[in-house]
């Protein structure tokens, strides 16, 4: 797989997680944002496209590195979706705060990985949005 290609899984990922938290704050989650957005990981996973030129231009890590960040974070995103689809309402809130954590938590990852700074203005914008003082 080429980095481009790791480089669009990660992305994609990270933007399904950011829509499932967003429409679970305006209250509009459903079955369809969730296997919508569990198709669209599932479809950059397979697919034999080269990726978005351009997308994170100023990403410096290497290859396994990013392999590696980007197959954990689909894979954890995939398992958010699945307790969302299948949990009650308690359920529902406890993956939505392991999301906003996990977000956090990959999002100081890739940072960690790419000397310190985040590849490009959608992800510091997110990176805005959910890093918590803790980090």
């Amino acid at each position: 797989m080429e980095n481009n290609r790791l480089e669009t899984l990660l992305v994609t990922a990270i933007s399904a997680l950011d829509s499932i938290i967003q429409a679970y704050d305006k209250k509009s989650l459903t079955n369809s944002v969730l296997v919508q957005e569990s198709k669209n990981i599932k479809a950059q996973l397979d697919s034999s496209s080269k990726g978005i030129a351009g997308l994170m231009d100023n990403m410096t890590m290497d290859r396994i590195t990013l392999m590696k960040l980007s197959g954990s974070f689909a894979h954890q995103v995939n398992i958010i979706i699945s307790a969302l689809t299948m949990g009650d309402e308690t359920m529902k809130e406890v993956a939505i705060d392991v999301a906003r954590t996990r977000m956090n938590e990959f999002l100081q990852d890739i940072k960690n990985k790419n000397q310190g700074m985040l590849p490009s203005k959608a992800l510091q914008a997110l990176w805005q949005r959910y890093k918590t003082d803790v980090s």
